[in-house]
C-alpha cells in the first residue's frame, strides 16, 4: 500500500492530458513519487490519461430512446434496489492532507458506469503546509496499477460534482446524494476487474487528493439478462418514446434476427402505475425489410415462472397481439388473446388439451384489453407501445397482477424482406423470441415508491 499512498497523492496534479510526475528516492532510501525535480535520483514518469469518448449523435425527434442510466433524488430506491447496483464503502486514513470517505453504490452498463455517492466526508487533516484550503470538486475515477510508468490508461475520470467549501486544518465535511458517470466505451466488462475505485477532491486550482478503495471493482454482479425492473409511472401511448415519459427507465438490451441471419439491436421499456402495463419496444428497420411487421406478448402471472422453462401454456395464459394497420388507415390495434383447450380449440387426441389453442378473449365471453400504437419514421426508427391492465375485470382471461409482484414476459417479433410471399415461408422470414432460450422475462412491477 507504500506504493499507492505515496503515488496516488501527487498523481492527479496535473490538470494536462497526460500527467507527469517523478520517482524518487526519500531519506529512508524507499521510493516515493512526487510533483516536481527536487527529490534524490529523480526519474520522470508519464501517466496517459483516458479522455472519455463523447457521443455526438444527434436526436431524431422523439423517437431517439433514452439510453444510458442517470440517477437522480427522486428514482434512486428503484436503481437502489437493482440487481445490478454493486454498494461500495471506501476511504482512507492516511497523512495525506485531504482525506475522503465515500459511500453508496454503482451499476455497470455497457459503455458506462453511474455511480450514486449518499455520502462522501472530506476532511482537511493536520498534514501538508496549507492551513485552508478552498474545496472545488469531487470525481471519481477508476485506477490500475498494472500498466504503470507504461503508455497505457491507467485512470478513467468521470465528471465532476461541483463544490465550494473553505476548509481549515482539522475541519471536515459531508457531501450527500449526488451521482457521478465514468464513460467505459471501449472497455470490455472483464477488464473493469483490474481497476479500482479512486474518490478523487481538487481544491485551490492546482491540487488534487485521491484516495483509492482496497477492492477491484466487483463485475461478478452483471445484470441478470432475464431479469427486468419496471419504473413506476404513466406513459402516453403514441409510438414516441420520449424522454419526459421514459426518462430514469433502463431499457433492455436486445438482439433480434433478420431475415438475411444476422442480428440488429433492439431496447424494450417497461413502466407501469396503478392500474396499467407500460410497454415499448423500438429498432431501426433495415432498408431492405418489410414495414409489415409482427409482435406478441405471452405473459405469465403464476408463481412457477421460474420453472416454466419453454414453451408449454396453461389454461386462461394471456397473450397479447399488437397489428399495425398498413393500409393506410394508421391505427393500431390490440388483439388481446388468450390460451385455451376448450371449445372452440380442438386439440388433437394426444394433444395436452391445456392452453392449446389461442383465441381472442371475446370467444370467451371475454373483452379486449388494451391500447397499443406503431410509429415508423422516415429514418426506419420503429416503436411499438403497449398500454395492459394489470388486472382488468376479465378475470379468466387476462393477467391478474398487483404492484410488487412478478410478471413473466416473453416477446415474440417477426419480420420479412420487401416484396416476400406468403409462400416462399419460411424462406425471407425471421423470428425473435425474448429470452432466445425459452422461458420468460422476469418483470418486477414497481411500487408508488419506485419512481
Amino acid at each position: 500500500m507504500l506504493f499507492i499512498r505515496y503515488f496516488l497523492i501527487l498523481l492527479f496534479f496535473s490538470t494536462s492530458a497526460n500527467a507527469e510526475f517523478f520517482k524518487c528516492i526519500d531519506d529512508n532510501g524507499k521510493t516515493v513519487y512526487s510533483d516536481n525535480a527536487t527529490c534524490k535520483q529523480p526519474e520522470l514518469l508519464t501517466v496517459k490519461h483516458h479522455n472519455p469518448v463523447k457521443d455526438n449523435r444527434k436526436e431524431a425527434e422523439n423517437n431517439t430512446p433514452f439510453e444510458g442510466i442517470i440517477i437522480t433524488k427522486e428514482n434512486v430506491s428503484y436503481f437502489r434496489k437493482s440487481p445490478r447496483a454493486v454498494k461500495f464503502k471506501f476511504g482512507a486514513d492516511t497523512k495525506q492532507s485531504v482525506v475522503g470517505q465515500y459511500k453508496g453504490f454503482y451499476i455497470i452498463d455497457s459503455n458506462h458506469i453511474t455511480f450514486w455517492i449518499d455520502e462522501a466526508i472530506i476532511e482537511k487533516t493536520i498534514y501538508g503546509k496549507l492551513d485552508e484550503i478552498n474545496l472545488e470538486s469531487i470525481e471519481f475515477a477508476l485506477y490500475t496499477n498494472t500498466d504503470f510508468g507504461s503508455n497505457n490508461t491507467n485512470q478513467i475520470y468521470s465528471d465532476t460534482h461541483a463544490i465550494n467549501s473553505n476548509l481549515k486544518k482539522g475541519e471536515s465535511i459531508t457531501f450527500k446524494d449526488f451521482a457521478l458517470k465514468i464513460d467505459t466505451t471501449n472497455y470490455v466488462t472483464q477488464e473493469l476487474s483490474k481497476y479500482k475505485l479512486l474518490g478523487v477532491t481538487r481544491n485551490d486550482k492546482k491540487y488534487s487528493n485521491p484516495v483509492s478503495s482496497k477492492q477491484f471493482i466487483d463485475i461478478r454482479k452483471l445484470p441478470d439478462q432475464k431479469s427486468l425492473l419496471a419504473l413506476f409511472g404513466s406513459v402516453t401511448v403514441d409510438g414516441r418514446i420520449s424522454k419526459n415519459e421514459w426518462q430514469g427507465t433502463v431499457p433492455y438490451k436486445i438482439k433480434i434476427k433478420t431475415p438475411k441471419h444476422s442480428t440488429i439491436p433492439a431496447l424494450i421499456y417497461i413502466k407501469n402505475d396503478n392500474q396499467y402495463l407500460y410497454f415499448a419496444f423500438k429498432y431501426t428497420r433495415p432498408k431492405y425489410v418489410s414495414p409489415v411487421t409482427s409482435l406478441s406478448i405471452l405473459f405469465n402471472d403464476r408463481d412457477d415462472i421460474n420453472h416454466q422453462q419453454h414453451f408449454g401454456y396453461y389454461e386462461g395464459q394471456d397473450t397479447i397481439v399488437i397489428s399495425p394497420d398498413f393500409m393506410g388507415n394508421k391505427k393500431t390495434r390490440v388483439y388481446d388473446n388468450v390460451r385455451s383447450g376448450k371449445s372452440p380449440c380442438k386439440p388433437p387426441p394426444q394433444a395436452i388439451r391445456e392452453g392449446y389453442c389461442g383465441f381472442e378473449d371475446t370467444k370467451y365471453g371475454g373483452t379486449n384489453d388494451g391500447v397499443a400504437a406503431y410509429r415508423s419514421s422516415r429514418k426506419g426508427i420503429v416503436v411499438y407501445e403497449l398500454k395492459h391492465p394489470l388486472k382488468s375485470k376479465d378475470a379468466e382471461n387476462d393477467i391478474q397482477v398487483n404492484l410488487g409482484d412478478i410478471l413473466g414476459m416473453r416477446i415474440s417479433f417477426d419480420m420479412a424482406n420487401k416484396g416476400v410471399s406468403l409462400n416462399s415461408y419460411p424462406k425471407g422470414y425471421s423470428e425473435s423470441s425474448i429470452p432466445s432460450q425459452g422461458g420468460f422475462l422476469r418483470v418486477k412491477l414497481a411500487t408508488e415508491n419506485e419512481q
